[in-house]
């Protein structure tokens, strides 16, 4: 199989905020009888916040970033500055944790569309949570393995009624965007390797309680530990960077990796936030902008769901010197 690259990987994050008193407010006054896409958690009589530990763990006047208008106008725009040539893009792969509201056109083909990329064949991958990203590398490296032209790689999220910014003991949901190009002629990352390891006992409610949450979350460390150790035995691994899901989550990754002389990289901007699908991305370009990391090297990516399992990139950088 030939070789496959990451090219042109670019993050956003809004520069527009709300507060968590803010977000609060605005929740309450959401009717779902009037929103469309209620269907998502109708399964869960668990009422907003009640999942949450009594000891409230969010500052009320936190900002966080989120997006003002619908999330694929805000993308649209965004692309439109990253300057993405339509001439080599042959497939689009949007992967997704929320969902857009109100529009006639899925979020796919809509880029497609404003972007005139005529020749381009969209797909979108969601309902798996932030391993959406982990299932589309996989079928964006089976489009891309023979193919001449690239594969445009987006991942955005942005977090609406009925869907929550704010559960048990994670950090709070933060809106994003990344995008890449996926070929096999050249990039500034190699993507080595790639996967997804299911969760070990699934949740059977989409709103678990704090005490179920805090269950599953330790199941979900044992199957990141796996990953880990299936991955350093087929690869050298430099840098561990992993989904921002919670404090526990992180400190206990970061524990890990010391435990077998590994370096595991945190986010020091925005530490309190989990961008979803985009998270390990936004670690990993804040690590280049800073002097975390002086050298190249092969970085593992972790993503975790407490409903879905572990994803993992290997990416090695491509030293073009």
């Amino acid at each position: 199989m030939k070789k496959l690259y990451l090219s042109n990987l670019q993050t956003k994050i809004p520069s527009s905020s709300i507060t968590v008193k803010e977000y609060i407010d605005y929740f309450s006054n959401w009717k779902e009888d009037d929103d469309p896409f209620y269907w998502l958690i109708k399964d869960s009589n668990i009422p907003f916040h009640s999942n949450i530990k009594t000891d409230f763990i969010w500052a009320l006047d936190e900002p966080i970033p989120a997006l003002q208008n619908s999330i694929s106008d805000m993308l649209i725009t965004w692309l439109n500055d990253c300057h993405i040539s339509e001439d080599n893009i042959n497939f689009l792969m949007y992967c997704h944790e929320t969902v857009e509201h109100h529009s006639s056109l899925t979020t796919a083909f809509k880029v497609k569309q404003k972007l005139k990329l005529k020749k381009c064949l969209p797909f979108s991958i969601g309902h798996s949570g932030s391993l959406a990203v982990a299932s589309g590398i996989e079928v964006a490296a089976s489009l891309v393995a023979e193919e001449e032209g690239e594969l445009l790689f987006i991942i955005a999220d942005s977090y609406d009624p009925p869907l929550k910014r704010l559960s048990n003991d994670a950090f709070i949901k933060g809106d994003a965007f990344t995008s890449m190009t996926v070929n096999h002629s050249d990039g500034e990352y190699e993507l080595v390797s790639f996967g997804r390891y299911s969760a070990l006992r699934p949740p059977t409610d989409s709103n678990l309680s704090c005490t179920n949450y805090l269950k599953q979350e330790e199941l979900l460390l044992e199957q990141s530990y796996r990953v880990i150790k299936d991955v350093i035995k087929a690869h050298s691994i430099n840098n561990v960077i992993a989904q921002n899901l919670s404090t526990h989550y992180i400190e206990s990754i970061n524990d890990f990796c010391l435990k077998n002389k590994m370096k595991f990289t945190k986010r020091m901007e925005w530490g309190n936030i989990n961008f979803l699908g985009s998270d390990p991305f936004i670690t990993l370009n804040h690590a280049y902008k800073s002097t975390e990391r002086t050298e190249d090297g092969t970085f593992l990516l972790l993503w975790g769901s407490i409903h879905h399992g572990v994803g993992y990139m290997v990416i090695k950088t491509v030293n073009k010197t």
